[in-house]
């Protein structure tokens, strides 16, 4: 799954013996243009110099809390209906409780941040967090084993670089009986401590892991503990959804 090690691969700038040196310059330039733009702007909302970025981000933040707050709702319903038909099987309704778990998940995950970018604006955030922004969990080739690809984003008000280390694990059942992996089963030892922090804005991670014939997978654990005191450690369980097929 989010090869067996992330690595980060600077851009290699060819030199050509060709009229098309001064083509690709130019493309350079408009690259680093964009990137440098994208860098400034994403710093501008996470460096708390712009009040107005923040109460934007904060209202886009309420506005899909309140689409949410209706689709788990609606899910509730027909979960209910579900059960009470006798004319759809099980499968359906366990399909549907894992939907509304999934948008319950989401909308906790969007009320921690809408609390974080508030307590910005008030000056209550006494450390900076760390938060989930991207998840997709793929199966491989090779049986048995999922690709996951993660991004981890840091929220602080003074900004600074995120150290430390990513764990997880996931659960699940293996031959029927309730069973949790943790790093050195998913992955080799080497991979496992290789996934290190060292951002400070985000920092895409893709790992490969590899369950037993006999599990299945229900839940999946990530720990981000970053070094010093002033970065708050995070935790979050997520239920097991492949992204990709």
């Amino acid at each position: 799954m989010f090869s067996r090690r992330y690595k980060v691969v600077a851009p290699k700038i060819v030199q050509q013996n060709s009229s098309g040196k001064k083509w690709l310059f130019l493309l350079f330039v408009g690259c680093s243009v964009v990137l440098s733009w994208f860098a400034f702007d994403y710093g501008r909302l996470t460096s708390g110099v712009s009040r107005a970025a923040y109460e934007e981000k904060i209202d886009e933040r309420d506005q899909t809390i309140k689409q949410l707050n209706q689709r788990v709702e609606q899910m509730r319903l027909e979960i209910a209906s579900l059960q009470r038909s006798s004319q759809i099987d099980s499968s359906a309704a366990q399909l549907a409780r894992e939907d509304l778990k999934r948008f319950q998940q989401d909308q906790a995950a969007l009320e921690r941040e809408v609390a974080f970018l508030n307590s910005l604006l008030t000056d209550k955030a006494k450390k900076a967090v760390i938060r989930l922004k991207h998840l997709e969990i793929t199966p491989t080739d090779e049986s048995h084993q999922y690709r996951i690809e993660f991004t981890l984003l840091h929220l602080s008000k003074v900004g600074g670089k995120v150290q430390g280390s990513v764990s997880m694990s996931v659960a699940g059942k293996d031959s029927g009986k309730p069973k949790v992996l943790p790093p050195e089963k998913l992955m080799s030892s080497g991979d496992a401590k290789s996934l290190k922090m060292g951002f400070k804005n985000f920092q895409k991670f893709i790992v490969t892991v590899d369950f037993p014939e006999n599990f299945r997978p229900e839940s999946l654990k990530i720990i981000a503990d970053p070094e010093g005191k002033n970065v708050e450690k995070f935790v979050e369980d997520l239920n097991w959804k492949v992204t990709k097929n």
